[in-house]
């Protein structure tokens, strides 16, 4: 009886230490204060297109522009896993990055790494197909066309790539006997561009 009584009298101290340290919980237990970031980016139009992705160009986030002017939102970024990550903003012609690192909890953006770069322009005349690139870089812009028609079934018909110039440019002229529908597909600084069309 004696043990008994010995062992209770041990239980209740050891849950009073417990109930007497409650507070102290570690800090991943407390609830977690939130880290709001304002992200901000100027001249933005209508229609353009504001996406978070990770370091694998995974999308996280994806918001259509109603407004033009500058946009502003709160984002808790902290909340996110550790790792490298960036917003883009996809405007007509341009694509804005604004790149920062997630480390326990703790947002840095990289002020210095914002880019922005140019997204091909593609106008169609008759058999004639403009491409142009503004490379302030002198990234190259691989083009690839693909045909469908004429017995042929989305079959590669042209590749090249242009490189080595701040103004990227070619005419591809195509065949009034080809016709049938186009794929132009487009690859620069990782990301990629699809033009489809019909002659």
């Amino acid at each position: 009886m004696k043990k008994v009584l010995k062992n209770s009298l041990i239980l209740v101290a050891v849950f009073t230490t417990f109930l007497s340290f409650g507070n102290d919980f570690p800090p991943l237990a407390k609830k977690r204060a939130v880290k709001e970031t304002y992200v901000t980016f100027k001249d933005v139009k209508k229609g353009a297109t504001l996406t978070l992705k990770d370091n694998d160009n995974e999308v996280i986030y994806l918001e259509k522009i109603l407004l033009s002017g500058t946009y502003e939102k709160k984002f808790d970024l902290s909340l996110l896993p550790s790792g490298e990550y960036y917003f883009e903003l996809e405007k007509d012609i341009e694509i804005k990055t604004k790149p920062f690192t997630v480390t326990f909890q703790e947002v840095t953006f990289h002020d210095k790494e914002e880019s922005q770069f140019h997204k091909p322009i593609v106008r169609i005349e008759e058999e004639k197909v403009f491409i142009s690139q503004l490379s302030l870089k002198k990234e190259p812009l691989k083009i690839e066309l693909y045909y469908d028609g004429n017995g042929k079934n989305n079959e590669l018909v042209y590749s090249e790539k242009l490189s080595n110039d701040i103004i990227l440019e070619r005419i591809l002229k195509l065949s009034k006997n080809e016709k049938g529908n186009y794929k132009l597909v487009m690859y620069s600084e990782g990301h990629e561009y699809i033009e489809k069309f019909s002659l």
